[in-house]
């Protein structure tokens, strides 16, 4: 228990007393020693971490490492202090100095859990909101210029009244009254049989071509989505492009 709290309170020393200058050091690496002791003692914890590891550097003595744990420590960085106080117990042999090691470490680990528990939770990421972009406004003449509307809606109207054309036609082609008196009246009656046939299928054509130029008209003007991929199911080429 005394033993104890004499490494305690040795806690209290800028430099605890097994890191004072140890003997057998060369000059050069002393020089550094104890310039570190000094910006130690001045609070120029940075400033003394350079000279001890210079000194290291030069002398590689485990009083260097206990030395840089002690300063990274009065600097705030228990981690790095932790880091070397670990490497001097590997090299320490005096219980002394494995104790006083040992003491430091448990310092910083209190510290460092401090440290954590005050630190605030991160706040839950949210994923960045999706852009929305309007539709690129599309391009080109109203829809009512549409080159293939007005083909398509005009070779419809055409064939309409061309098969109401052929049905007039062929509806007054004989007369009725004068079947019996007609010359040639079996040539007569096929030739209406074939323009009202004729007419038939003009009108069907008309209607079919009236049809698809309508739709083209309301493909042209439409701006929806699904308007879109219909006009791309039917779309057909530029004039320019035949």
């Amino acid at each position: 228990m005394m033993t104890r709290l004499a490494l305690a309170l040795s806690l209290l020393l800028p430099l605890p007393a097994l890191a004072q200058s140890p003997p057998a050091m060369s000059d050069e690496a002393r020089s550094h020693w104890n310039e570190g002791q000094r910006l130690y003692a001045a609070d120029r914890y940075d400033e003394a971490i350079r000279e001890l590891e210079a000194g290291r550097r030069i002398d590689p003595r485990p009083e260097f490492l206990y030395a840089l744990g002690q300063a990274e420590r009065k600097r705030g960085r228990c981690d790095a202090a932790i880091t070397h106080f670990r490497a001097y117990l590997a090299e320490a042999r005096a219980p002394s100095e494995i104790s006083a090691a040992s003491l430091q470490i448990e310092r910083c680990e209190r510290q460092l859990e401090r440290e954590r528990q005050a630190a605030p939770a991160a706040a839950p990421s949210r994923p960045p909101p999706i852009a929305t972009e309007a539709p690129p406004a599309r391009e080109g003449p109203p829809w009512y210029l549409d080159v293939w509307g007005g083909v398509l809606s005009g070779a419809g109207v055409a064939a309409l009244i061309a098969s109401a054309i052929l049905y007039v036609s062929a509806e007054s082609a004989i007369d009725p009254a004068s079947y019996a008196t007609l010359p040639g009246y079996e040539d007569a009656l096929d030739a209406r049989d074939l323009r009202a046939t004729a007419g038939a299928v003009t009108f069907a054509v008309g209607a079919a071509l009236l049809a698809a130029g309508v739709l083209r008209y309301v493909l042209a003007g439409g701006s929806s989505d699904t308007t879109e991929r219909t006009r791309a199911a039917f779309a057909l080429p530029r004039l320019g492009d035949l």
